[in-house]
């Protein structure tokens, strides 16, 4: 090889050389801005709480709009008091609503709440849906932009009723977007006896003194006195009134389930109801035998507010309800039933 060749080859290694360098770093250069961009651990966690937050507060403030606080009592299972969901009871107490824990699906407003991810996205992006009773309040939402905001309509089932959205707070796209911006309804699925377990043992509302006295209340949180003994708590307010019917509905032995017999005849009673000056009187019942650790009295006052929930549903009005319980281990005979729940009508005389 020639000096001249050899001086031709050397220039071309160094060449090749140079120009691998130089692609190396224009690629590692075009990288940068992408990889730079990506979110952290630390943001990706910061994301997922601000979107867990910002959800469960979207779908409690519809709830309210379903059930007022003032007079509901909500059921949680005693799982939904731990670390990880004692946040979704808190932000629902915080609104003014009664809770029990139960240790078992009991109640007429048991609560359910779930998250699920949808993957694969490029955003963020999470389905949350809060479930009281037959009341379903579902939505998606996502992380865009570093803002959260929801990406699909409000999906309600159990309920007719129509809502306002508040979702002004997103920015003028999301409260303008006709296809996000809106509630869709649909069939809330219908319950067999099978799939309702029956009720077990009321535990303390949330951060209740260990030492509170148990008193006989009403769904208010009036208390009274057992109607098994001759007591009528609401005496001298009906003296004025006339008894014009009486509607008994029977309930499954041990249970609170009303069942769709027990939600007809509270339609057809309520066709005699006046909203202007009517009373309705409800008596829950359980005289005899139960395997439940709540005993008569939580069984028959559970009951008289399984039937204040549903007549309130129906839009009777809280200050119309006179609920109240009649318990003892023995049968009351023909005064009342075993298992059950009176309805009487009262009518301004």
């Amino acid at each position: 090889m020639t000096r001249s060749s050899v001086i031709l080859s050397a220039c071309i290694s160094a060449s090749v050389l140079t120009l691998g360098a130089c692609s190396s770093t224009g690629v590692q250069n075009a990288l940068s801005p992408i990889v730079n961009a990506l979110p952290s651990e630390q943001d990706l966690s910061d994301q997922s709480q601000a979107l867990d937050s910002a959800a469960l507060n979207d779908l409690i403030s519809a709830l309210v709009q379903y059930r007022d606080p003032i007079t509901t009592t909500l059921q949680a299972g005693l799982d939904m008091a731990s670390d990880d969901m004692a946040s979704v009871l808190t932000a629902i107490a915080e609104q003014g609503y009664g809770l029990q824990l139960v240790d078992a699906d009991q109640g007429a407003n048991l609560i359910d709440y779930s998250i699920t991810g949808i993957e694969p996205t490029p955003a963020q992006t999470k389905r949350y849906q809060l479930t009281v009773g037959r009341l379903e309040l579902a939505r998606t939402y996502a992380v865009l932009n570093n803002r959260v905001r929801p990406i699909s309509p409000l999906s309600v089932a159990g309920s007719r009723r129509v809502i306002e959205l508040n979702d002004a707070q997103y920015g003028d796209d999301i409260a303008n977007d006709a296809l996000i911006s809106r509630v869709t309804y649909t069939s809330a699925p219908d319950v067999t006896p099978e799939e309702t377990p029956r009720i077990s043992l009321l535990q303390l509302p949330l951060d209740a003194p260990t030492d509170t006295p148990s008193l006989s209340t009403n769904a208010s949180g009036l208390e009274i006195t057992n109607v098994f003994d001759g007591a009528n708590n609401f005496g001298s307010l009906l003296d004025s009134y006339t008894k014009v019917e009486t509607t008994r509905i029977i309930f499954p032995n041990d249970s609170m389930r009303l069942g769709n017999i027990g939600r007809l005849k509270i339609d057809v009673f309520l066709g005699e109801f006046e909203e202007d000056e009517d009373l309705i009187r409800v008596i829950g019942c359980s005289n005899g035998k139960t395997n439940l650790a709540i005993g008569n009295e939580g069984l028959a006052l559970g009951r008289a507010e399984r039937v204040t929930q549903e007549l309130l549903a129906r839009g009777v009005t809280r200050e119309s309800i006179l609920d109240e319980g009649c318990w003892a281990p023995t049968s009351a005979g023909d005064r009342f039933p075993s298992r059950g729940v009176v309805l009487e009508l009262y009518r301004a005389s």
